[in-house]
């Protein structure tokens, strides 16, 4: 079975060797309907050879997880996309998952899974908010700041300044500030999302983060013991300033000039710290555990 998805723009387009063809969603649903649940032994033998570069694995996998794509989209689908557009977007990020996933790690692919599918939803249905919202001249400012920011970033080996990233782009600091201020606050949490009738708000499509979701519970326990694995094998100090400046212990980010006040240095000694522990951490052997969470 090929695993397709509606375009609606009518294009096809081809991932990790899978093809996605403009269709109808019943032929999608019948073809996914017939492909049987995997149990978690079958899901690991599967994985292994997924691991080993097996092709027709891979395929497998993808085509057994369907019905979680489909089940998680018919959650969202009042938030400003169809339901075929949160499939092909779901898909996406099922092949993601199995592109990334490592079964050594003990835990069930479907958890995995689910968090690679809700950032596809979250990353499509935030650009077409965004796109409603904001004129086009914007979002190239906002692009423009984005891409100097990340330019400045692998330059300079940590976050740059604001004062930084002005000067490199060219702008005052208050173009700088309104620039950021609308890529923060573009949306209204209470603005509409979607023109059908009963259709939520952005504030709705938001998850109550009382509420814990399995995916992200998962995602997020083993990437703190992966991210705490890679810190502590660097220099105390490194850790130390790492863990403050980004607030990895209680959640709350200090300013270099407050870091520098607990280690008793100054703020461009504590820059330059910081900046040896971000290039540390970039090495391959710490950090190839850590880039199978970006998306």
């Amino acid at each position: 079975m090929k695993l397709r998805a509606v375009n609606q723009n009518k294009t096809s387009k081809t991932i990790s060797g899978v093809s996605f063809e403009e269709d109808s969603l019943g032929i999608y649903f019948k073809g996914m309907g017939s492909e049987k649940l995997l149990t978690a032994e079958q899901e690991l033998e599967l994985a292994k050879e997924v691991a080993e570069g097996n092709k027709t694995a891979k395929d497998k996998m993808i085509r057994a997880n369907l019905r979680l794509v489909v089940f998680m989209a018919k959650k969202y689908r009042n938030c400003g996309l169809s339901l075929s557009e949160l499939v092909q977007e779901g898909n996406i990020g099922l092949m993601r998952a199995v592109e990334k996933f490592d079964y050594r790690k003990g835990f069930r692919f479907s958890a995995y899974a689910g968090w690679w599918i809700y950032q596809g939803f979250t990353k499509a249905i935030a650009e077409k908010t965004r796109t409603i919202r904001l004129p086009s001249h914007v979002i190239t400012r906002i692009n423009k700041m984005k891409k100097g920011s990340s330019q400045l970033q692998e330059f300079l080996g940590r976050n740059p300044e604001d004062e930084e990233i002005a000067e490199h782009l060219g702008w005052t600091s208050k173009q700088l500030r309104v620039v950021k201020g609308f890529s923060r606050d573009a949306v209204s949490f209470d603005t509409p999302i979607g023109d059908e009738e009963g259709a939520g708000s952005l504030i709705d499509f938001i998850e109550d983060e009382k509420v814990s979701d399995p995916a992200d519970t998962a995602i997020r326990t083993f990437l703190k013991e992966d991210l705490y694995t890679a810190l502590s094998t660097l220099p105390a100090r490194e850790q130390r300033v790492l863990e403050l400046r980004f607030g990895l212990n209680d959640g709350c980010p200090l300013s270099l000039k407050e870091v520098g006040k607990r280690e008793g240095l100054s703020r461009e000694r504590i820059r330059q710290i910081e900046g040896m522990g971000l290039r540390h951490l970039r090495q391959p052997h710490r950090s190839r555990k850590l880039k199978a969470y970006i998306l």
